[in-house]
């Protein structure tokens, strides 16, 4: 018949850690607990007993796939208020960082409306637009039935 040894807990870490540094590199718990033959919820005990082990883990993880990206949007397809705006913010020689601190947007904001030819909210454009120097205006504009 078969019998379980208990091993200690302390001893339990060392193992995780050694195995956690060892060149098949698991990166995940469940890597880990597939790599020593243990089930998951003692893997989840030994990591939450010594922080270590995770960080040894979180080392063994691919580095992240490098950002690309996507080109901006053709200027001719975006609204005409944010081509405006897209020609004041080059011509201010901020970026868009500085613009987004100044203005309290985001930097995502600038993303959605450049890139994903978004428009914007009439409080985000007043925002971004007095940082850049522009003044927003409402004009009423008269329509004279052309005589015929």
């Amino acid at each position: 018949m078969h019998r379980r040894v208990k091993i200690p807990m302390d001893e339990r870490v060392q193992i995780a850690l050694n195995e956690a540094k060892k060149p098949c590199k698991p990166c995940t718990q469940q890597q880990l607990a597939d790599c020593l033959g243990w089930n998951t919820s003692t893997v989840q005990r030994v990591v939450n007993s010594d922080p270590r082990i995770l960080t040894a883990l979180m080392a063994n993880r691919p580095a992240k796939r490098a950002y690309r990206k996507k080109p901006l949007k053709q200027k001719d397809n975006l609204a005409p208020v944010v081509q405006q705006l897209f020609d004041a913010i080059q011509e201010s020689g901020k970026t868009y960082t500085e613009i987004a601190r100044e203005s309290g947007m985001s930097q995502v904001f600038f993303r959605d409306m450049f890139v994903r030819g978004h428009l914007p909210r009439l409080d985000s454009l007043l925002a971004v637009c007095q940082v850049v120097g522009l003044e927003l205006k409402l004009v009423r504009v008269v329509y004279k039935p052309e005589s015929e």
